[in-house]
């Protein structure tokens, strides 16, 4: 039984007659080191495939004016991100100034999302499983969708639909911590 690991980027997608489709990927630098030889002996044999994207997309409501986000978070010493208290000058009497506000598409390594995740620092939400944050664990430890999906009884499409909301839905959190852990200084051991 061969295996092969790698990260690739997905080139083109073709589809041919009856029903085949055939999906091209692009493998830069020394990915493959080792596995040719083991990807060659799956030559014209059937193999599972788990395409997973290393992004995670998600969306911010933004001020149109200074195209910031409107929601801001502040992380603690510790690392703790919360949500950070508007900055209003209100006037007594004033009317409130109304902000226009556009939805604004943004993307993030997963990797710096899981790392949130995992350090224990990510709120978790009643509309996920409760064990996602340990989905999320075996996953970035290598385990499949499929066997992760039968373990705890939901489809594989609807685990794979709740861990790609759940990041989309921490991802904000995980920008501000991910700030935060930049300028913190690097514990030896720590790396």
């Amino acid at each position: 039984m061969s295996y092969a690991n790698f990260k690739a980027t997905v080139k083109k997608l073709n589809i041919k007659p009856k029903g085949v489709q055939e999906i091209v990927l692009e493998i830069n630098g020394d990915q493959l080191d080792g596995q040719l030889e083991a990807i060659a002996q799956m030559v014209d044999l059937r193999v599972a495939v788990e395409l997973d994207s290393e992004i995670v997309s998600f969306r911010r409501k933004v001020n149109v004016i200074t195209n910031q986000p409107t929601v801001q978070y502040s992380v603690s010493d510790k690392g703790i991100v919360e949500v950070q208290a508007p900055d209003q000058l209100e006037l007594e009497g004033m009317p409130e100034e109304e902000i226009q506000v556009e939805d604004k598409e943004c993307v993030m390594d997963r990797k710096i999302v899981d790392e949130f995740v995992l350090s224990g620092l990510a709120p978790t939400y009643d509309d996920y499983h409760k064990d996602i944050v340990d989905i999320i664990k075996r996953r970035v430890e290598g385990e499949s969708y499929r066997k992760l999906a039968e373990e705890i009884g939901v489809s594989t499409s609807e685990l794979v639909n709740q861990t790609k909301r759940y990041r989309a839905q921490v991802a904000p959190l995980a920008s501000a911590w991910w700030e935060w852990k930049q300028t913190q200084p690097v514990v030896e051991g720590d790396e």
